[in-house]
C-alpha cells in the first residue's frame, strides 16, 4: 500500500486488519487498567468510609451500652440499699428478741437448778 494508484490487496487488508487490531488490544488493555485502577482508588475511598462510619457507630453504642449499664447498676444498688436497710432493721430487730429470750431463758434455767437443788 505503498502506493495510493495501486488497487488495495488482501495482503494490505490483512496487514491493516492487524495493526488494526493491535491498537484496539492497545487501548483496550489502556482502558482496563484505568478501569481497575479507578475502581481500586473508589473502593479504597469506599472503605476508608465504611470504616470510619462503622468506628463511629460502635463508639456511639459503646457508650450508649455503658451509660445504660451505670443507670442500671445505680438502679440496683439503690434498690438493694433499701433492700438491706429493711433487713438490717429486722435482723437488728430478731437480735434484740433473741437477747431477750436468752434472758429470760437464763432465769427459767437459774430458777429449774434452784428448784432441782430443791432451794426457792
Amino acid at each position: 500500500m505503498s502506493d495510493e494508484n495501486h488497487p488495495v490487496t488482501i495482503e494490505d487488508l490483512n496487514a491493516l486488519e492487524e495493526r488494526l487490531r493491535g491498537h484496539m488490544e492497545e487501548r483496550e488493555r489502556r482502558l482496563e487498567e484505568r478501569l481497575k485502577t479507578y475502581i481500586d482508588e473508589r473502593s479504597d475511598r469506599l472503605e476508608t468510609k465504611l470504616l470510619a462510619f462503622i468506628n463511629e457507630r460502635e463508639e456511639r453504642l459503646r457508650s450508649h451500652i455503658e451509660e445504660r449499664i451505670e443507670h442500671t447498676e445505680t438502679k440496683l444498688l439503690t434498690a438493694f440499699h433499701g433492700w438491706a436497710s429493711a433487713m438490717e432493721i429486722r435482723v437488728r430487730t430478731g437480735d434484740a428478741h433473741a437477747r431477750g429470750m436468752d434472758e429470760r431463758l437464763s432465769l427459767l434455767e437459774e430458777r429449774v437448778s434452784r428448784l432441782e437443788r430443791g432451794q426457792k
